[in-house]
């Protein structure tokens, strides 16, 4: 998902496919390491991608957002995984069609160790609104993955 680079003009913005021939070489290089950094943050294997939906979500800028989330994560590191957990759970369960409720299986990240788990009895759930549930092993080995710098803070006793 590759958004369009624009160059502001007097007509207007024009995109910059169109106008990069007529550009300095110094600026158009500027111009496309700028574009490829703007695309690693909307990568969904980055953890920068689900800090801009929550920033999205909230009308907030993505400092804004990044600040709220520093502040929560110096008195609870756990609110903090807790957060961006149900953020990326939500992003990867929109590949389903039907609720995440009539799931065969449920799979979260453990609070107690930082592992992938299984729920082994679905019925206890009474709802899906305050944790992040993943439907398939796989999806909660991918949130794991995107995290793991601050789980392995927090369950590998390396700390602050």
């Amino acid at each position: 998902m590759k958004k369009k680079l624009f160059v502001m003009t007097s007509f207007g913005p024009v995109p910059f496919e169109a106008v990069k021939e007529h550009l300095p070489e110094d600026v158009v290089n500027a111009a496309e390491v700028v574009a490829n950094q703007a695309f690693t943050v909307m990568n969904p294997d980055n953890v920068e991608f689900y800090i801009h939906n929550l920033a999205e979500k909230k009308g907030w800028e993505y400092k804004k957002m990044v600040s709220y989330l520093e502040n929560l994560g110096s008195f609870s590191k756990m609110a903090l995984l807790n957060v961006l957990l149900r953020e990326i759970a939500i992003y990867l369960d929109e590949k389903y069609e039907d609720s995440i409720d009539k799931a065969e299986e449920i799979f979260v990240i453990s609070t107690l160790n930082g592992k992938v788990v299984k729920v082994e009895d679905k019925s206890v759930i009474k709802n899906f609104r305050n944790f992040a549930a993943f439907r398939t092993e796989e999806d909660a080995k991918t949130a794991h993955r995107i995290l793991s710098k601050l789980i392995r803070k927090m369950f590998r006793g390396c700390g602050e």
